[in-house]
């Protein structure tokens, strides 16, 4: 009779243990049904900063994250970063026990010039641990509404002229900075008293 030997069991250490536990349940957390969108919390942003901006990334099923999960997102847009508002880091996280994160919009610039009004485009990219995006809901859109206006004032004159040649002045001042400059074009209703 021939007895053969049994082939030893293999183990695992109890940390690779606990490490491959917590990824399957994350796995089943996350499963393939559900996916990462993006929508807009706050998007119409004074540019004063009287009404900061915002959007979230959340989870859409609402199960909640076993473990943190970081979502890579791309900016894009009109206004420009660290000119119009404070750049954005491209990246949030979704904290264990949540389901989502928001992220302001901040550091608005107040400026004078008249540019109008601005987007700011979030796009979504991916997550690590990799949860699938939303095809429908993967993008937003948040305006900064310009508060500045386009036009030429000209102030009251100084004093009447006089036959004596009597000089009096007004100004004239624009209603936001230019980008360029700007000439003013000027006549009198009456060339024969003055210029």
């Amino acid at each position: 009779m021939f007895f053969y030997a049994k082939k030893p069991v293999k183990t695992y250490p109890y940390s690779y243990l606990g490490r491959f536990l917590a990824f399957f349940l994350l796995c089943v957390s996350f499963s393939f049904s559900q996916e990462i969108s993006v929508e807009i919390v706050d998007g119409d942003i004074g540019e004063d900063g009287s009404n900061p901006g915002s959007f979230r990334f959340f989870e859409t099923s609402g199960t909640l994250a076993v473990s943190d999960v970081t979502v890579n997102y791309s900016v894009t847009g009109t206004a420009t970063p660290n000119v119009d508002y404070t750049a954005l880091t491209g990246t949030a996280t979704i904290l264990t026990g949540t389901n989502a994160v928001v992220v302001d919009l901040t550091g608005i610039i107040d400026d004078d010039s008249f540019e109008g009004n601005e987007t700011v485009i979030i796009t979504l990219d991916n997550t690590v641990p990799f949860v699938p995006i939303s095809l429908t809901a993967n993008t937003v859109t948040l305006t900064i509404v310009d508060n500045d206006t386009v036009g030429v004032n000209v102030s009251a004159i100084s004093g009447n002229t006089t036959e004596a040649e009597d000089t009096a002045t007004f100004t004239v001042t624009l209603e936001s900075e230019p980008t360029a400059p700007v000439s003013v074009a000027l006549s009198s209703n009456d060339p024969s008293e003055g210029t």
